[in-house]
């Protein structure tokens, strides 16, 4: 049968079953959450970032022109 508990006799506590916050495990996700955002910086900007901004580009696709036929014999 459900719907509200009767009140609860003198003397005795209720049975608690909410969630209580856990500090400690708080405190270790957000530091395990720093180091992997500290890496996935770190990978960026020794990988993806120098090649980004340096003066030497590499021709793009769009920049090549392909509109003279090439023969084999040079």
């Amino acid at each position: 049968m459900s719907g509200p508990r009767p009140p609860a006799e003198p003397g005795i506590t209720p049975l608690k079953t909410g969630l209580k916050p856990q500090k400690r495990l708080f405190v270790i996700f957000a530091i395990v959450m720093a180091v992997w955002i500290s890496g996935l910086l770190t990978m960026y900007f020794a990988t993806v970032w120098p090649h980004r901004h340096s003066t030497d580009s590499i021709p793009h696709e769009s920049d090549v022109n392909d509109h003279h036929p090439t023969t084999l014999n040079g």
